[in-house]
């Protein structure tokens, strides 16, 4: 049994909701718990329609998001695999400023995904400055500078 701090009654543990606290659970008892988020939900209906044209959104665009993961996640890993199993090498050099780089920081930089294996390998810093959509990076490199 424990006591709920908001209706202050007694009420076995199964009442109450999971909670990283000392006890593992939740202060107050579920039946407390969803009535406080009613209130909310009631009280800020200007926060409930952005959050739900939100997840609208994220809808619309998670779709095409998962479709384009797949085929470059396939990719990824069959780069990851072509190169474990040494049908893959991987350079000493960079492929667009020629620096010297450690094989591991190598990045395979792919132009087409659907030729999976068809890749240039090339430095963190120039696979930044070729691929506008790896990541903003602020430092210049052998001359050339970020957008």
């Amino acid at each position: 049994m424990k006591a709920c701090t908001m209706c202050r009654t007694f009420r076995p543990f199964e009442d109450f909701f999971r909670d990283k606290s000392r006890d593992g659970l939740k202060p107050h008892c579920r039946d407390c718990h969803n009535a406080a988020a009613r209130m909310r939900y009631h009280r800020n209906p200007h926060i409930l329609q952005r959050s739900k044209e939100l997840r609208r959104q994220r809808g619309r665009k998670g779709a095409r998001l998962r479709e384009e993961k797949t085929v470059r996640g396939r990719a990824r890993r069959m780069v990851r695999n072509a190169v474990g199993s040494g049908r893959l090498a991987k350079p000493l050099h960079c492929e667009h400023c020629g620096r010297e780089t450690p094989r591991a920081e190598l990045h395979g930089h792919h132009e087409d995904y659907s030729r999976p294996l068809d890749v240039r390998w090339l430095c963190r810093v120039c696979h930044h400055l070729l691929d506008p959509n790896y990541g903003k990076f602020g430092r210049t490199h052998t001359g050339f500078s970020t957008p």
